[in-house]
Order: C-alpha cells, then sequence, then structure tokens
C-alpha cells in the first residue's frame, strides 16, 4: 500500500498507464474516507486527511510542584550503578556500566570505581575503587554505618569513616544479578534474580550462610515488613505460564511461604508511612497479608518516597504509539501501525517527572527533569529533596546529575 503510491508520483512512465492511475484514484478514495489524518514520517501524505477532533490527544497538565535543578556532574557516566545514603548525608555511588563497549559484541564493561556525593558542596568527590567490577550489583548500609556490596563471586565492604573498600566473607554460590535487604536484627537477605536460592549475611561475623530456597525462578523486589518479616516477588518457573507471585520470608523460621494469587509486573516496592506496601498496581497489607488494587498505574523509571508521602516518578522510555483511528483500531492498516512502533524501538528516554498521590491514587504531571534519561538512580538526601544520577540517553551513557526540590 505504501510502495504503490510512492511509485506512482515518482514514476512519469507508470503513471500514464491508466490501470495504474485508476488504482491511485481508489487509494486516494480510501484514505480520505477512513480519516487517515496524520502524515506520517517518511514523506508519505495526504494533504485530503484531516485530523478528527475527536481524536486529537488531550494537552496533559503541567503541575508546577517542585523543580529540578542540575548540579555538578559525576566524575563517571555510569548506567546500571547503585546508590546508598551514608549516614553523614552524602550518597556512595558504585559500579554501573562503562561508557564505552568493549570487545567485538559491543558490549559495556562494568565499573570498578566508586565516588561521593556531598550534598554541602553539589559536587561529586572520588574515593577507593571496588575490589571486583560490578553492574548487577547489591548494596546494604548496615547499622554500623559501613555499606555491603554484594554482585558476582565476591563481597566486599565499603568503610565510609576510612572511604576504603575492604574484603568480607564470599557468597557459598555465586549470586547473579543479586537483591539484598537487611532484616531487623542486622543480617542481611541475599537473592538472586535468577534461580532459588538465598543466602544470610552475618553482619557481625562477617559470613554468608544458606537458608531456604524460594519456590519459583528468581526474586524481584524484596522489602521489609514492619513485623520483620520480608516481603519478596518471585517469577514463576513455569515457561508457559509467564508471571509473578509472592513469597513471605519469615527470619525465625528462615522459610518462604508462597501467598496466593498471580501478579502482572513487580516494577518496584515502596513501604507507605502507614505500614503498607505499594506495588505500582496492588497495594500489600501486611496486618492481613492481602492485595488490593491500586488505581492511576504509575510511570517513571525510578520512584522515591517523599517526606510528604507522594511518589516522585521521573524519566523512562517514551511511549511508542500507532496512530489510531476514532474507533481506537490502528490506521491505514495493521501494517503501517507495526511500521510505526517498530520505528520508535528502542522507545527514546524521556524528561518528564510525575507525583503520584497513594492516599487519592491519582497521578499528575509535572515540570520536566533538565535530561532526558532511563537508569538513573534516584535518592532521597536527609532534606528531602531527591538526587537523581547518571543512566542512558538515547546516544550514551550519562555523567550529569540533578536535584529535585520539592
Amino acid at each position: 500500500m505504501l510502495i504503490a503510491p510512492m511509485a506512482l508520483f515518482t514514476g512519469k512512465h507508470l503513471w500514464s498507464m491508466p490501470a495504474l492511475r485508476w488504482a491511485a484514484a481508489v487509494i486516494a478514495l480510501a484514505m480520505a474516507s477512513s480519516g487517515c489524518a496524520e502524515q506520517l514520517t517518511g514523506g508519505i501524505g495526504c494533504s485530503m486527511c484531516r485530523t478528527p477532533a475527536a481524536v486529537k490527544p488531550a494537552t496533559p497538565t503541567i503541575i508546577t510542584q517542585g523543580k529540578f535543578f542540575a548540579t555538578g556532574d559525576m566524575l563517571t557516566p555510569r548506567n546500571g550503578h547503585i546508590a546508598t545514603l551514608l549516614d553523614d548525608g552524602r550518597v556512595l555511588i558504585a559500579g554501573g556500566e562503562a561508557p564505552e563497549p568493549v570487545g567485538i559484541m559491543g558490549q559495556f564493561a562494568q565499573l570498578r570505581s566508586a565516588e561521593i556525593y556531598d550534598p554541602e558542596k553539589r559536587k561529586f568527590e572520588a574515593t577507593d575503587s571496588m575490589r571486583s567490577a560490578r553492574q548487577a550489583l547489591a548494596a546494604v548500609l548496615l547499622r554500623d554505618g559501613n555499606v555491603l556490596f554484594v554482585g558476582g563471586p565476591d563481597a566486599e565492604i565499603y568503610d565510609a569513616r576510612r572511604g576504603r573498600f575492604v574484603p568480607t566473607g564470599n557468597p557459598i554460590d555465586e549470586i547473579t544479578s543479586p537483591l539484598a535487604v537487611m532484616l531487623k536484627d542486622g543480617n542481611v537477605l541475599v537473592c538472586g534474580v535468577r534461580g532459588t536460592s538465598c543466602e544470610i549475611y552475618f553482619s557481625k561475623v562477617g559470613k554468608f550462610r544458606e537458608t531456604s530456597h524460594t519456590h519459583g525462578g528468581g526474586t524481584i523486589n524484596p522489602i521489609l515488613l514492619p513485623d520483620g518479616r520480608v516481603l519478596i516477588g518471585v517469577r514463576y518457573m513455569d515457561y508457559y505460564y509467564p508471571g509473578f507471585y509472592f513469597e513471605i520470608f519469615d527470619p525465625e523460621t528462615e522459610t518462604f511461604r508462597v501467598l496466593p494469587g498471580q501478579h502482572s509486573s513487580l516494577g518496584f516496592a515502596i513501604r507507605l508511612d502507614d505500614g503498607r506496601i505499594f506495588l505500582g498496581s496492588e497495594f500489600f497489607d501486611p496486618v492481613t497479608d492481602t492485595f488490593t488494587n491500586a488505581d492511576g498505574f504509575p510511570k517513571g523509571n525510578s520512584v522515591t518516597l517523599l517526606q510528604s508521602g507522594k511518589l516522585l516518578l521521573a524519566g523512562g522510555s517514551s511511549t511508542c504509539n500507532a496512530p489510531t483511528s476514532p474507533q481506537g483500531g490502528p490506521r491505514l492498516g495493521s501494517g503501517i501501525a507495526a511500521a510505526v512502533v517498530w520505528a520508535c524501538l528502542p522507545p527514546p528516554p524521556t524528561a518528564q517527572a510525575w507525583l503520584y498521590d497513594t492516599q487519592t491514587q491519582t497521578q499528575v504531571e509535572i515540570e520536566d527533569m533538565n535530561v532526558a534519561r532511563r537508569g538513573q538512580t534516584a535518592t532521597r538526601l536527609k532534606d528531602g529533596s531527591v538526587l537523581l544520577a547518571g543512566g542512558r540517553s538515547t546516544e550514551a551513557i550519562l555523567s550529569s546529575a540533578e536535584i529535585y526540590v520539592p
């Protein structure tokens, strides 16, 4: 359908053929009658087409609530890194992907380097490097103010007072893309994104011990509940039934218990001030171990709980939408609709930001970040502002950072 009209307009000899002239008239009539309003990127359009008023996208209401301010750049561009708020209010940033691809497959090297953001100076400063390069890593602030880093075959401790990384006991098994949460007794539960094994790191002696396995094929977003248990998302191991469910880890018995129900996505887990856990499309009540639906599913790459109780959602990927007809179907046929979507893959990052109110379950768009980014870290500082650092733009891995002031 696309090639024929282009040939009719560009090929003088073909245009003189009566059959093709008739075909062009039919195509033009079909395009006009179907309400094909918008010109498509690629130079093929229709001057007879007009966008029906009913399908014009509504202009979003931008709320002026808080503002993003540029701050000093990181010393190293990073994506897939991790940020930890230290007891003194500074932010430790470590690991991630290097900015330049390496190897014949163009993969990005993992970083050993780390740096510190000082909110008083509003700048990043160098600190000691990790013993091992890590991109998919977990970090947990311990009770003594130091930070446990896990990822790959070994683990290490960042001594915040001395600004040094020091070795500690290694996991029993190499944990791929670990997720970690500190328990009420100060020890740390560590599980992997792949596999079912979990381990406990005993912080006073610096050693790991294997504990019970989950029932699924990998864990997502463990979070400590007010009563000391851990809610943890788990992938189904059955290939034919993709999805997620939840398990509860009881540190007293070191056992996992499966909660009933299947869930479509587990983007994040945030513990609210009232003790409930917000999971994006659901709330979890740890008193009754039940889930309730949440409206206004929030979008955004990073999710940060503000002092006001609202959530700051920022960045992520733009939405690729195929043009649609007034009836909601794709315009110009499914082939063109698919072409529009595929032309936008991978979707570019966005600078958009939103505030989500968990009480009213509503989301409003606020002013944009200074830089479009996805994969950034977002850390709430002691004064209530939020540091957003690094990530990826359309062209490169970023070193830029900015502060959101509510």
